[in-house]
């Protein structure tokens, strides 16, 4: 059985605001919750245990995995999280939307 409990959007409101507060964000925000909650309950369910998450250019794969990591980190705040990226502008590009999410993005501290 998994560790992490299996979410609804409105209980993932409560943790993220993935429009950062900014109304002109907030359909798309919209939009990565409902991709992040999705990956999140598809990783959590026993017999899946795994994800995969692609989509259209510009349209937040990067917000939206933080956005899972963060839902799983609420649940288990020690949990820890290996980023692999391909080169060095990838992991500065990493580095800043991790700061700027944790910053706009997280409701709640974990």
């Amino acid at each position: 059985m998994s560790q992490y409990p299996i979410l609804d959007l409105d209980s993932a409101r409560l943790i993220l605001d993935f429009s950062g507060g900014r109304e002109e964000l907030k359909s798309l925000g919209e939009v990565q919750l409902r991709g992040a909650v999705a990956l999140y309950n598809m990783i959590n369910t026993d017999n899946i245990g795994l994800g995969y998450l692609a989509d259209e250019v510009g349209m937040g794969k990067t917000y939206i995995a933080l956005g899972v990591v963060a839902l799983m980190r609420y649940f288990n705040p020690a949990l820890r999280v290996l980023y692999i990226c391909p080169s060095a502008n990838v992991q500065d590009k990493w580095l800043r939307e991790h700061a700027s999410f944790i910053d706009r993005n997280v409701c709640t501290a974990s």
